[in-house]
């Protein structure tokens, strides 16, 4: 190794200095998503149709504005599951969700690749 590349490395720090210690356990923040009923969602939909203000729907039945902008726009007075359908179908996802899990407790976890 030359002098230059010496002197380089003697400018680095061992370690870098915005480093931190990530947490041990990984805790979700609190979101507000999906925290209304299926019904509140229905009355609000038809307070709305029967003439009422959607920001006295917004108060009432504690729905957000876009949520309840989109069920109206789109015609939907359901909940739903949020994110594309599954590719193998709930029975299937299911089993293969149960399989997955036996097989982690014998010892033998299953990598993405795997699947």
């Amino acid at each position: 190794m030359d002098k230059a590349e010496d002197k380089t490395l003697e400018c680095l720090p061992p370690f870098p200095i915005n480093c931190r210690k990530l947490p041990a356990e990984y805790k979700r923040q609190n979101s507000y998503r999906g925290n209304y009923t299926e019904e509140n969602l229905r009355l609000a939909i038809e307070a709305i149709k029967n003439g009422s203000s959607v920001n006295d729907a917004l108060k009432n039945y504690d729905i957000p504005r876009k949520t309840l902008e989109s069920k109206i726009k789109n015609n939907l007075s359901t909940i739903g599951k949020m994110g594309p359908d599954s590719m193998l179908g709930e029975l299937y996802e299911d089993k293969f969700v149960l399989y997955v899990k036996e097989a982690q407790k014998y010892g033998f976890p299953t990598m993405v690749t795997d699947i």
